[in-house]
């Protein structure tokens, strides 16, 4: 490479590194408040093991909990998969199903089938993330399901000596009801 295509393909990169951290920001169409005055907390752990080339398998279990953090409201179990076609494509897909404690309708399960397919992209210290996820939910075995498309952007900063990772994700979802 020519010094001229040098200096153009490392222009480049930064002003690459800067619209995509602007972007992230103007994806937020509108101001967002909190809709209720209830202090939620929201504790897991994952598990992920790569069981042969570039296929692993992952388990995680979440506990949510709301009024002010005191009573357990979700109990949350999931099992996926994740395939990684190459450096920057994967696909995976999950099952999840979810127990609801709630005090007027009772216990309720919500079943959760999802497919994912994620491009990501690495410019020096940031990486650029797209997730598209196809859903299917449903609860107690009723009739009624629902069928979600799921679009997050994200993007993280590698920070230099330091474990922090800061991100910036922005979720879009259409839902229809079946």
């Amino acid at each position: 490479m020519n010094r001229l295509s040098t200096e153009l393909f490392q222009m480049n990169k930064k002003y690459f590194s800067v619209i995509a951290v602007l972007a992230c920001f103007l994806m937020q169409a509108k101001i967002v408040f909190a809709q209720e005055k209830d202090f939620q907390s929201w504790n897991g752990l994952a598990v992920e093991k790569e069981i042969i080339n570039d296929l692993s398998l992952g388990i995680e279990q979440e506990f949510r909990f709301d009024n002010n953090a005191t009573m357990l409201k979700d109990y949350i179990s999931l099992l996926g998969a994740q395939y990684k076609i190459n450096k920057h494509f994967s696909v995976g897909a999950a099952y999840r199903m979810t127990i609801t404690n709630d005090f007027e309708k009772g216990t309720g399960y919500e079943h959760r089938w999802y497919g994912d397919g994620k491009l990501r992209y690495k410019v020096e210290r940031f990486t650029l993330d797209y997730r598209l996820r196809y859903q299917l939910s449903y609860e107690d075995f009723k009739q009624n399901s629902w069928h979600h498309l799921r679009n997050r952007f994200s993007i993280n900063y590698n920070v230099p000596k330091i474990k922090l990772l800061p991100f910036y994700a922005s979720f879009f979802l259409r839902r229809s009801v079946v």
